[in-house]
């Protein structure tokens, strides 16, 4: 059953992202772009939903929203539209990697069975739907130097990338227990907050690779920046935002063990024990806040170096 945060963030962000659309096709006619990039967008979104709805990593909600944030950054910036596919295609690709052993210690992945609905692909898309529509309304569709528009764009992708490969990965290759953030007391598989050391490898691959996606259609078009800078970015943005998004779900997000079914569960009830968290944000929510965040801070970062 949905948490109050859930509820809450999902009404914020497809009202946010009703208003983003309009506004964003305005500012596109406004500034006159070529119909082979209209038509081109059209075509990256199209065969990306199509592919995510064949192998089931998006449902039918998640599908049509995954439409208008696909065609936004593919029209906004080429370099968007590859760093979008490469969190894209690495990221469905690990949610299906052992599918079977994370659901086993964690109630939090047999939700995914189905596919990711539309409050989950605006939660991880939604940072870098916003910077793209003030990309484009500041200074038209194309790409550019790493203005702090086209940053907030790599930044939230690789917080994005990193946070879902550090779960994927981490839930799953069982070097050595999960110890939580907060204390670093040892915690069952799928705790939130837990982190491990092949966890955090895994995040800051995530955002190497975004990064290096993002560098790449950069390289080509001529548009300047150095791989390593591109690539820095995205394994701080990726490590980093992970970090935060741990500290939020082991203070407010509720983990706790059900002794019945033996694996961590999201909410309290009877033969549940308490591991950490309170009740308060719903792992969607944890997913956006951190990415905001981590977003914000790099910008500022960035900014000042």
């Amino acid at each position: 059953m949905p948490t109050t945060s859930s509820v809450i963030f999902a009404a914020i962000a497809v009202q946010s992202s009703i208003m983003g659309c309009f506004w964003f096709l305005r500012s596109s006619y406004a500034s006159h772009a070529s119909w082979t990039r209209w038509i081109g967008s059209l075509g990256v979104s199209t065969v990306m939903v199509a592919y995510a709805l064949k192998r089931k990593s998006l449902n039918s909600t998640g599908a049509a929203w995954a439409f208008p944030v696909g065609f936004a950054l593919a029209f906004s910036s080429v370099r968007f539209m590859v760093a979008l596919l490469a969190f894209f295609l690495t990221s469905s690709r690990l949610t299906k990697w052992k599918a079977k052993r994370k659901a086993s210690v964690s109630d939090e992945y047999s939700n995914d069975a189905s596919g990711r609905n539309y409050v989950q692909v605006l939660c991880n898309g939604g940072v870098a739907l916003a910077f793209s529509i003030v990309h484009v309304y500041v200074g038209g569709a194309g790409d550019r130097p790493l203005t702090p528009t086209a940053l907030g764009v790599l930044v939230s992708l690789a917080c994005a990338c990193g946070d879902t490969w550090a779960s994927e990965v981490g839930s799953t290759i069982g070097w050595t227990e999960p110890r939580l953030i907060t204390t670093w007391e040892r915690v069952p598989p799928g705790t939130n907050g837990g982190i491990t050391l092949a966890g955090t490898m895994a995040s800051a691959a995530g955002g190497f690779v975004t990064g290096a996606a993002y560098w790449l259609p950069g390289r080509m078009l001529g548009v300047g920046g150095g791989l390593f800078r591109f690539v820095l970015i995205g394994v701080v943005a990726g490590v980093f935002g992970s970090a935060v998004d741990s500290l939020l779900g082991a203070t407010l997000q509720y983990s706790g063990f059900d002794e019945r079914t033996k694996r961590v569960v999201r909410e309290p009830g009877i033969g549940v024990l308490h591991i950490s968290g309170r009740d308060v944000l719903s792992n969607d929510a944890v997913n956006v806040l951190s990415c905001a965040v981590t977003t914000i801070l790099l910008i500022i970062l960035v900014g000042t170096i």
